[in-house]
């Protein structure tokens, strides 16, 4: 189906059909923070928030929990 993690609005990621070069459905892992940010907003990053016990996947400048 060709489904993609997108951020929406630098707050919130959803699925959505990929789209070749659509910088919202890039994403960079970085190994020295361990964290991954998106590259349309470079200064979020995506983690589940909260404990890890939620469905939830979401984008932040906050950047501190990782759960993976």
């Amino acid at each position: 189906m060709n489904r993609v993690a997108e951020m929406i609005g630098a707050s919130q990621v959803t699925l959505k059909r990929y789209v070749k070069g659509r910088a919202a459905q890039q994403f960079i892992f970085n190994g020295k923070s361990k964290m991954i940010y998106g590259n349309h907003w470079k200064n979020y990053c995506l983690e589940i928030p909260g404990n890890g016990g939620q469905n939830e996947f979401r984008a932040t400048a906050n950047c501190q929990s990782r759960w993976w």
